[in-house]
């Protein structure tokens, strides 16, 4: 049988020393307004990009010139290499462009959008990538060290990416008795701040930043059109796994295999005290044709309940 390989990444609990410890450190990274790029998009020859949209030739330009700038990496033993993302932030029909330096701690992703220009958004997240809930809108930079846990809201609009919600928590580091918990500045109980948390919270929480390497840059631009959404393919997974109370699915990440791309969801309960993992399961991202990975070993396709 064919070995489906896959490596499980840590979500969301990230450790470190180089953790930002204040407010203002940490909101360096939040864009406060839009800046639009000083020069001109280099034109690309049709030869080398042939039928592309004006927004696919800008950010191919974009990654040309990333590539010459000093912070593209070409990775080692300890930090991955530069890639980037294509992804629509806001639903409009034009995606935007995430390039993730790399995967160190402090590594925050350059985002761009277009509207007949290049239009830098700004620079968000930490270790390489920053989170989006597919079904909300919510563009979120997280980061944590040293105790200290922010997260925070983001909506695109306007070709500006705008604070909608901070929450801030050191109980990392001062404990349960002395712990400060926070919503827009506003010091709330532990409770009132994870209640208001969920609100803000969606159901698909995608990474983005590192889709793609460097060397992938024609594919990435050919497969947009034809990739399905996490969202769709959420929905399709749910009409072909045998359902039960008090069942949860989560995407994971993305995972090539056998020189197809696969969405990697796992279905999992939650309890007071742990969480537990009942099955991982691929969704094709062109065909939306659904499998289950039998623990992350091979593919068998589902048939729908």
């Amino acid at each position: 049988m064919k070995k489906f390989l896959c490596a499980v990444c840590a979500v969301f609990l990230l450790t470190g020393c180089e953790g930002r410890t204040s407010e203002s450190r940490l909101s360096e990274t939040i864009p406060e307004s839009t800046v639009k790029a000083g020069t001109e998009a280099k034109t690309i020859p049709p030869a080398t990009v042939p039928k592309l949209n004006n927004w696919q030739n800008v950010y191919k330009q974009a990654l040309f010139d990333f590539m010459e700038s000093d912070e593209y990496f070409l990775g080692n033993d300890i930090i991955e290499h530069s890639a980037f993302s294509i992804y629509d932030l806001n639903a409009d029909g034009t995606p935007e462009l995430i390039i993730s330096p790399d995967t160190s701690h402090a590594a925050s992703c350059d985002i761009y959008t277009y509207d007949n220009e290049l239009i830098s958004l700004g620079k968000m997240g930490s270790y390489g990538d920053i989170g989006y809930y597919e079904d909300n809108g919510s563009i979120i930079h997280y980061n944590i060290g040293q105790g200290i846990e922010y997260e925070i809201f983001n909506r695109l609009e306007n070709d500006q990416i705008n604070i909608i919600a901070k929450f801030y928590n050191d109980l990392g580091y001062h404990g349960e008795e002395q712990a400060t918990f926070q919503l827009n500045d506003a010091e709330m109980t532990r409770d009132e701040y994870n209640a208001e948390l969920e609100k803000y919270r969606g159901n698909i929480y995608v990474s983005l930043g590192r889709d793609y390497s460097f060397d992938d840059i024609d594919a990435a631009f050919a497969e947009y059109s034809r990739i399905i959404s996490v969202s769709r393919a959420s929905e399709l997974l749910w009409q072909k796994i045998e359902k039960y109370e008090g069942m949860h699915i989560s995407y994971y990440y993305r995972q090539k295999f056998d020189d197809s791309t696969y969405y990697v969801f796992n279905v999992y309960e939650d309890y007071d005290d742990r969480r537990v993992t009942t099955g991982w399961y691929a969704v094709d991202i062109f065909t939306g044709d659904c499998y289950d990975t039998n623990v992350l070993t091979e593919l068998t396709p589902l048939r729908a309940y």
